[in-house]
């Protein structure tokens, strides 16, 4: 869980499927960024994540205080709620589940999802990327004390229901209209649809140069979300605390040493009797037949060359000696010579 050194009492998370996801910490990461919590999690491709927070009354220090919470994407995309003295003091975990903005018909809520990117040596690399990818893989969440005011309606007809018309502030991630919405969201930008960084979601290898990004925030359809809030938060001051999320693939945090790598498992052999399943005892039978008959095979083939060995040993520096076969062909051959022994040595 993140905790801001400045912030005490004060934890965010970002979840899937309503769990908390694991948190990692980078020695390096956190000396470039010494004002803020810096966290590296794990995206996972496809999944729809969430924004969790809560509040320990008895230590955080603003506890009679309106405070409001800004999440913003890498997309641009973003809310913000905030959370009076009576929220605070309730324990219990504060969802932001929504991406939050208004358009000339009102506001609209998108599901926020993490999009895998496609990165290969063989795109053409994309200038216009080259310096615009601080943001990219990062889920920025700044806290901050807020007044409530009344909301004014826009006098525009057309842009009657986007809240906080007219209510800009200069922020590091760029000018944005505030409003509410009837969960105490706030739209985080209006009219403009929310586009990340990477359209098509392909990236050239040489405009990443080595950085360890894998993934991009997008947004899912527009669902139309109604206001019946009749107050707008507006910040006082700085920021109390900022989080960083730092979001990517498990590949990629092993490859950061965030993570260890996985283990190869413990072959067959060296495993617990007791821990074998049914499978595993049949491949393991099979696996020492198979090593059994090749055991077999390797043994003969070495008897029969220790056996050849053996045999050119024994004629090495003898005399070969010359056996007479007394048949019927060779006294016959005796008997018409001179008198002398013949032996014939091709005869079989």
């Amino acid at each position: 869980m993140a905790i801001h050194p400045c912030l005490p009492g004060m934890v965010v998370n970002v979840n899937v499927n309503h769990q908390n996801l694991p948190e990692y910490d980078d020695d390096e990461t956190v000396e470039a960024y010494p004002t803020a919590c810096v966290k590296y999690i794990e995206a996972i491709s496809g999944a729809r994540f969430h924004l969790a927070f809560r509040f320990d009354a008895e230590i955080f220090p603003h506890v009679d205080s309106n405070v409001s919470v800004e999440v913003t994407l890498d997309c641009g995309a973003g809310c913000e709620t905030c959370c009076e003295p009576r929220h605070i003091r309730q324990p219990s975990y504060k969802l932001i589940e929504w991406a939050v903005r208004g358009t000339r018909n009102g506001l609209v809520k998108q599901a926020m999802v993490f999009s895998e990117l496609t990165i290969s040596e063989d795109l053409v690399p994309d200038k216009s990327l080259i310096g615009k990818l601080a943001a990219l893989g990062t889920i920025r969440v700044e806290v901050y004390k807020a007044d409530l005011e009344p909301r004014v309606p826009s006098r525009r007809p057309a842009a009657h229901s986007v809240p906080g018309q007219g209510k800009k502030r200069s922020g590091r991630w760029g000018r944005k209209d505030r409003g509410r919405d009837t969960a105490d969201h706030q739209a985080s930008m209006v009219d403009g649809e929310p586009t990340p960084l990477i359209p098509d979601g392909r990236v050239s290898e040489k405009v990443l140069k080595g950085t360890a990004l894998t993934h991009q925030a997008t947004v899912g359809p527009a669902i139309p979300y109604l206001n019946y809030n009749t107050t707008q938060s507006v910040h006082t001051g700085r920021p109390l605390a900022i989080f960083l999320f730092k979001y990517r693939s498990r590949a990629a945090l092993q490859a950061l040493h965030l993570i260890p790598r996985t283990p190869s498992p413990l072959p067959l052999e060296d495993r617990p009797v007791e821990e074998l399943t049914i499978d595993d005892m049949r491949e393991l039978i099979r696996r020492q037949r198979v090593k059994g008959s090749a055991a077999a095979e390797t043994k003969v083939k070495t008897e029969v060359k220790r056996e050849r060995e053996a045999l050119v040993d024994e004629s090495d520096g003898s005399d070969i000696e010359l056996v007479a076969h007394h048949n019927e062909r060779s006294r016959t051959i005796g008997r018409r010579g001179s008198g002398e022994a013949v032996v014939d040595l091709c005869y079989d």
